[in-house]
């Protein structure tokens, strides 16, 4: 047996199968890249704005209402409440603002003040310090009925309900200008 062991030339070292190291490298990657890919959010981080009282104790102001803005549009047939709703959510961004609009059909042939002042209502409870509401007349639309839906915006019961209204025309709907008159109450 010896002399087989000289016939045979000496065969050269074999190196390593790197191929299982290399298998189990790559099925670790499979497993922690759709894991890495679902946990991870390319988004923005979110936070909130959080302010610390000073060295005197007082609290930060605090924000500004929940509504944004109230435009009232009387057309000849139709009356419709718009209202402008801040987003308080902890992804919006400051200036955030949602629209909605309630139409008002006429009862009886005449404007529904008395739905018109309950959505109203229903917007000072969600903002009593908001004064301002933008009444927004078309042009066919008479005097008489301007100044109807004036007061039923200002008083409720003889309560003010919202005491500042501006008059404005359709170019001034959604704040595209200054308001052209300003109504102050009376006392």
């Amino acid at each position: 047996m010896s002399q087989l062991r000289r016939l045979r030339p000496p065969r050269p070292p074999v190196a390593p199968d790197l191929r299982p190291g290399l298998l189990s490298v790559v099925g670790l990657l499979f497993l922690l890249l759709p894991f890495l890919l679902l946990t991870t959010s390319i988004q923005k981080l979110t936070g909130l704005d959080l302010q610390l009282a000073g060295s005197t104790g007082e609290l930060a102001p605090l924000p500004p209402g929940q509504v944004e803005a109230l435009e009232v549009h009387l057309s000849a047939h139709a009356l419709k409440l718009r209202s402008a709703l801040r987003t308080r959510d902890v992804t919006a961004s400051q200036g955030d603002v949602t629209w909605s609009e309630t139409d008002l059909p006429p009862v009886d042939g005449a404007m529904d003040l008395a739905g018109l002042q309950g959505a109203l209502l229903r917007l000072r409870v969600l903002d009593p310090e908001h004064d301002r509401v933008l009444v927004v007349p078309d042009d066919q639309v008479p005097t008489s009925r301007v100044v109807a839906l004036v007061d039923a915006v200002r008083f409720r019961s003889g309560q003010p309900l919202f005491p500042e209204v501006v008059l404005g025309g359709a170019e001034l709907s959604s704040h595209a200008a200054p308001p052209a008159h300003t109504l102050e109450p009376s006392p």
